[in-house]
């Protein structure tokens, strides 16, 4: 049973709704950064954490409220597609979690083969005259 709370479910300002609306947009955020992070695309980053840290307080705040909510046992039914929800976003942040190690594995190869760049550009420099700039190799005959 993979599906959303309808509204006929539970009243459109129950927490459970609220939990429910906010847990699928985390998924969508989820798909869409994991995406752009396989592809390299990272510009987006500091707009991702700004995103992600409000939709986690709007979370945090809707199990508040649907903790201390008076829970009646015939309404514990109510929760499962909450449970089943959260299974699927906290899959979603294991993924997510794998692509940015890559893509960190990736940026420090890079970073490292560009210092190996830096030290061989240096090598080349005329070190008597203190030149900045690289020294060529010319073949005059």
């Amino acid at each position: 049973m993979n599906r959303a709370m309808t509204h006929q479910d539970t009243p459109a300002d129950s927490p459970e709704q609220e939990l429910l609306e906010g847990l699928a947009r985390l998924e969508r955020m989820q798909t869409e950064q994991r995406e752009a992070l396989a592809a390299g695309n990272l510009q987006g980053l500091v707009r991702w954490q700004e995103e992600r840290a409000e939709l986690f307080r709007r979370l945090m705040q809707g199990f508040d409220r649907l903790g201390t909510a008076t829970v009646q046992p015939s309404a514990l039914s109510r929760l499962s597609p909450i449970r089943e929800r959260l299974g699927i976003v906290l899959s979603g942040e294991k993924l997510l979690a794998g692509v940015v190690e890559e893509q960190k594995e990736d940026l420090q190869q890079r970073l490292h083969a560009m210092r190996k760049g830096k030290k061989a550009l240096h090598k080349y420099r005329m070190h008597q005259g203190m030149v900045s700039s690289p020294r060529y190799l010319q073949n005059k005959t």
